[in-house]
């Protein structure tokens, strides 16, 4: 399988508002990507978005969270609504929590609870 140079293809980015996921966003965008990034983060995704544009490049932003599926799946439809297509999807959503072993005993991060003995 031959595969599209990026600065011809539609890719989609989703935990884009910081992180790897910007990162990886900004260097696609670097590339000249067409670019859906997609996040929980409004703001981020705005900054993001004037960021992604700043250097030469196209892009959108989905505000979305991925425990929705009906959420992502609006993500992938936005793409092809806007640019016909979708030809990459990179998948960064990630939370991490920092402690001391022992402290917190219990952490809630969204819907999935972390304890330690």
């Amino acid at each position: 399988m031959q595969l599209k140079p990026i600065d011809q293809q539609v890719v989609v980015v989703v935990g884009a508002s910081s992180g790897i996921g910007r990162e990886t966003a900004l260097q696609f965008a670097k590339r000249k990507a067409k670019l859906v990034v997609a996040a929980r983060s409004e703001s981020g995704l705005q900054s993001l978005v004037e960021e992604i544009r700043q250097l030469g490049s196209e892009a959108i932003a989905v505000v979305a969270d991925v425990t929705v599926f009906d959420q992502v799946k609006a993500i992938a439809d936005r793409a092809v609504e806007a640019y016909g297509r979708l030809d990459t999807w990179v998948h960064t959503p990630a939370t991490g929590v920092f402690a001391n072993f022992g402290s917190p005993k219990d952490v809630r991060i969204g819907k999935t609870k972390l304890s330690s003995p």
